[in-house]
Parts: structure tokens; C-alpha cells; sequence
């Protein structure tokens, strides 16, 4: 048995021999021991010496497969959630159902398991729980993910317990069998739900695209990996220079995102400096945000004169990757001119992506009061012959549409209509993407990141004594 074990290829589709082939190889072999053993004193003793030979060898050399206990400690992890609803009264939605089963089965919470890697659409799973509560208005709704905090339009959501349990893993390791333990961890986070539907009031909100499909819709598998990012070098050395096309130069109001990269090294990077029109313009108001990981948004608006051009340097090395420029009600991409040396393309942070397939949607906050902008991360298929084209729209209404460069990633930026009377501050967008990048069953678009941030409120900008 240990043998055919070591044999095994790959131990993730073959485990399931573990409950059925293994044991009864094990008995047949033992059988054929006990035969070969016979009635002699010296036979049967020479069966045994060797017998208990290869026993110790697969020891010697599998002793991790025999001593560690994968997850040790699991289950006490999890019976701190378990309590938490059971004191409640409450009634579960687990979003992992391999966390949901024991859940339900060793501590006896009703739970409603969701797979995420078989069910991109949880839409009938939520209205079925809808129901389900209405149907039991004493018992209080719970919700367990260990992916990032969930999207709803029918249910508001509530932090009531986090945690992480580290526990011994064996390592993986290709064609052969794990032959070192380590350690792995899963975070989980426990939220009561609630049918009154909150609004969104507080900005910036972004979400990563992980493994997780609450506020999803159609979402491909998730891939991460350390991207391949291109930009324009800014630093105290390298000034990004700006120009607006002919005839496009805003005259009246006007917002300026720029998308930065950071790889100095710092967590917090210094804003950039704008000089507009060579210092003869000012912007009645910016704004630096962090948007996810080492991303970070430059947001800058105005109210009048014309802006021709724009000069970008900052304190430390930054690159400089997206430029939209709004002008009334008109967005358009802008390309800074590069200098020769100035073009560089990094490595980012592993950050995960997951395909954009047909009928894909997502959930986003539309809050009221103030201008706020929605930007979306994606990237056109690197199979693709040209540029990929993307539409995102909500209700029909067209809100943002490009041209991706094929294996490129790129932030898309639109301004966010107010909601009205009918919406309840969020909306379901839905992306549409050109032909297929290689077949009918492949999609072109990639998806990384969603934001929605508010737009900085102008105001009166001066120069100080030194002319800063």
C-alpha cells in the first residue's frame, strides 16, 4: 500500500483511492504475506524481517506524511464562530461550504453551504435565504466568508467576529508525494445580516477581485501572480509631461485622475506635483488616495481656464500608468509624452485577476450627495490580436467604454450618476466585452479591482510668501 501511495501522481484527484483502493491493496497484501509466510519458523520469520524492512523505509522517508496532523487546531477555531450564532439563535450562510459542513454537522448550526468554485451566481442561493428567514422570523441571520468583506443589495451587513488560525500543512510538491510540513492559515469573518438595506455613505470603497462571489455575477476562476505593469517613471529626476490634445483642452470645469504605481518602497508615498500650463494654472482641488495594494489615485479638478498641458514629478520614484481627463461631460484617456528612458515595465505585488465572461456583473456603491467616480482595473486578453473592447453599463446606460491593450492592465474612470428615488444606493454593472480574444469559449477581459471614491471638493487655492 504504501507502495501504491507512492505512486500516486497527483495526490489531489487520486485521495479519494485513500477510502476505497488503498484498504483493501492493504488487506490483499496482507493476505499475500500471511500465504507467503506459510508454517515455517525460518520462512515466516524471513517474511516478517522484511515486512517490517519496508515499513521503516516508507517511515524514514515519508516520517512528515506520519506524524503531522494536517489542520490540528481547526476545529477549536471554528467552534469560537459556532458559538457566536449558537448563542444567537441565528441560522447560517457560509460561503466555503468545506467550513460550512462542519459547522452544520459537528456543531449542529443550520447552515446553508455556498461553493464558490462551482457557483459564480448566488443570486437563487440569496433569495432562497430570503425566504428562508421570513419563514423564521425568531432566528437571526449569519454570514461566514474567509474572502473579503461581502456586497449585498438585499441584506446590510455587520462585523461581529474575525480570526485566523495557523495551523501544520504538508507541503505540495509535483509528482511525488509531500515530503516537507509547513504552515497555512485561513482568516475568517463572521457578519450578521440584516434585511434593511443601508446606504453606502462612507467613500472610498474597493474590492479586490479574490476567490469570493458575494456582489459578483458570472466572475471566471481567480488567477494570482506577480503582473507584469507598464508606465512612465516619475521621481525627483523624471517629470511625466502631459499634453492635451488640440482642440480637446478644457475651457470650463474639468477633473484629472492620474493612477500611480508605487515601487519605492514606502507604504505611504508623498503626493505628486502638478504644474499646469508651466505654473500659469491652479486646481481648485485635489486629493491623494490609496486605492489597493500598491495602488494609488491622483484626483485634481478645476473650474476654469484652459488646460493645455500638465508637468508630474513627485519626492520618490512612482510609476505613472492611466490619465483620464474629464471635461463637461466628456472622458478621454490622455498619454504622457515619454522621454527616452523614461518607459519602464515592473513587476508588481502578487494581486489576483479573474476573467470577465458574458453576462458578468458586479455590485457597486452609488451614493448620493457630492460627485463620486467609479474605476475599474482590467486587462485585455494577451492571446488577442488587437485592442480589446470593453463596455461597462448599468440599467442599459452606457457608463464607460475603452479599447484595452492586449495583456495590459489598465484603470478605467467614470463619473458615478446620483441614484434616484428607485435605487437603494448601489447597482448591479454589467460588463460586455468585444470578440473573443482566441474562442467562443475563452473571455477577453480581465478584472482585478473595483473602487468608487468622491471627488475632492474645490476650493480656493493661493500661493504662500515663497510662491508655493
Amino acid at each position: 500500500a504504501c507502495w501504491l501511495i507512492g505512486n500516486m501522481y497527483d495526490l489531489f484527484m487520486t485521495r479519494y483511492m485513500l477510502t476505497g483502493i488503498v484498504p483493501l491493496t492493504a488487506l490483499g497484501l496482507t493476505s499475500v504475506v500471511l500465504a507467503l509466510a506459510g508454517n515455517g519458523g525460518l520462512r515466516r520469520a524471513a517474511v516478517g524481517i522484511a515486512a517490517v524492512a519496508i515499513v521503516a523505509w516508507q517511515a524514514v522517508f515519508g516520517w512528515n506524511l506520519i506524524a503531522t496532523t494536517e489542520y490540528r487546531g481547526f476545529t477549536k477555531f471554528l467552534s469560537g464562530f459556532a458559538q457566536e450564532v449558537r448563542d444567537a439563535n441565528g441560522v447560517l450562510l457560509c460561503e466555503y461550504s468545506r467550513v460550512g459542513a462542519p459547522l452544520e454537522h459537528m456543531f449542529g448550526i443550520p447552515t446553508l453551504g455556498l461553493d464558490n468554485e462551482t457557483r459564480s451566481d448566488y443570486s437563487k442561493a440569496i433569495d432562497a435565504w430570503g425566504l428562508v428567514l421570513k419563514a423564521h422570523p425568531g432566528k437571526r441571520a449569519f454570514f461566514l466568508t474567509p474572502f473579503q468583506a461581502p456586497a449585498s443589495d438585499k441584506f446590510s451587513m455587520r462585523l461581529v467576529k474575525s480570526g485566523t488560525a495557523v495551523y501544520p500543512r504538508l507541503r505540495s510538491e509535483l509528482f511525488r508525494l509531500p515530503g516537507k510540513a509547513g504552515k497555512g492559515d485561513i482568516s475568517l469573518d463572521l457578519y450578521e445580516m440584516s434585511p434593511v438595506i443601508e446606504r453606502w455613505t462612507s467613500l472610498p470603497y474597493v474590492r479586490c477581485l479574490d476567490a469570493g462571489n458575494m456582489g459578483l455575477k458570472g466572475f471566471g476562476g481567480e488567477r494570482v501572480r506577480r503582473w507584469d505593469i507598464s508606465g512612465l517613471q516619475v521621481g525627483p529626476e523624471a517629470v511625466a509631461k502631459v499634453r492635451v490634445e488640440s482642440g480637446k483642452e478644457p475651457g470650463g470645469e474639468w477633473r484629472l485622475l492620474m493612477f500611480f504605481l508605487n515601487d519605492s518602497g514606502r507604504t505611504e508615498p508623498v503626493a505628486p506635483v502638478l504644474s499646469l500650463n508651466g505654473g500659469e494654472a491652479t486646481a481648485s482641488g485635489t486629493d491623494w488616495k490609496h486605492l489597493a495594494g500598491d495602488w494609488w489615485l491622483m484626483m485634481a479638478s478645476g473650474s476654469s481656464g484652459c488646460i493645455s498641458n500638465v508637468d508630474v514629478s513627485a519626492r520618490q520614484d512612482m510609476l505613472l500608468t492611466d490619465i483620464t481627463l474629464e471635461a463637461g461631460s466628456a472622458c478621454s484617456s490622455l498619454k504622457p509624452v515619454a522621454e527616452p528612458g523614461q518607459e519602464k515595465t515592473i513587476k508588481s505585488q502578487p494581486w489576483s485577476g479573474r476573467w470577465a465572461g458574458e453576462a458578468c456583473e458586479f455590485l457597486a456603491p452609488e451614493p448620493g450627495g457630492g460627485e463620486s467616480w467609479l474605476l475599474v482595473l482590467a486587462q485585455g486578453r494577451k492571446e488577442s490580436s488587437g485592442p480589446v473592447g470593453v463596455t461597462i453599463d448599468r440599467s442599459g446606460r452606457v457608463v464607460v467604454t475603452a479599447d484595452l491593450r492586449a495583456g495590459e492592465w489598465t484603470w478605467l474612470a467614470a463619473p458615478v450618476k446620483k441614484p434616484g428615488p428607485d435605487m437603494n444606493g448601489s447597482g448591479w454593472y454589467r460588463v460586455r466585452t468585444g470578440p473573443r480574444a482566441v474562442d467562443d469559449n475563452e473571455a477577453a477581459v480581465r478584472l482585478a479591482c473595483v473602487a468608487v471614491v468622491q471627488a475632492p471638493e474645490q476650493q480656493a487655492v493661493g500661493t504662500d510668501k515663497t510662491g508655493h
